[in-house]
């Protein structure tokens, strides 16, 4: 009687292990609080990224950050700061995906740009979103349906937009 008993244990036990281990086997998720990570480009550094937490998808390269913080550099000046309440990066493409509450503070430019989301692509050094979006300098605020423009808002075009003085 022990013997069936220890061998229906020993079974039991060997299949919700056995399930465990094949759910963990294919996720792969590593959990990091409080990340920081720097992209060089020829050996000079091009941006910072900071996360509140991060998963980071070991099979697809895809980092998942709650509350980035990503500063563009150039030279050695931060030229640019964009927040957000979610992102998404894709580590093997160096491209960037930032939703919810997105602002964008340029401080070559003097503005700051807002939107529900935006993208980036570090490798064409490039930010756009086709969402709302308004801009505010000093003197004038901007509201249009999408833009595309360098990291630090240089060169930027507005889609349908309109532009008034405040």
């Amino acid at each position: 009687m022990r013997n069936r008993l220890f061998i229906i244990y020993f079974l039991v036990m060997t299949i919700s292990c056995s399930e465990s281990v094949e759910t963990f086997r294919y996720k792969r998720n590593t959990y990091i609080s409080s990340l920081r990570l720097s992209s060089y480009d020829k050996g000079e550094k091009s941006w910072d990224l900071k996360c509140f937490s991060a998963e980071i998808n070991e099979k697809t390269r895809e980092l998942r950050c709650n509350n980035p913080q990503i500063f563009i550099i150039k030279g050695s000046k931060v030229t640019a700061e964009i927040y957000g309440k979610e992102g998404i990066i894709d580590l093997q493409n160096d491209k960037s995906f930032i939703k919810e509450k997105v602002r964008i503070h340029s401080k070559i430019q003097n503005l700051k740009l807002f939107s529900e989301k935006i993208y980036l692509d570090s490798k064409k050094n490039i930010v756009w979103s086709d969402s709302k979006v308004k801009v505010l300098t000093e003197k004038t605020e901007t509201i249009a349906e999408g833009f595309t423009a360098k990291p630090d808002l240089s060169n930027i075009k507005f889609y349908r937009h309109e532009t008034k003085k405040i």
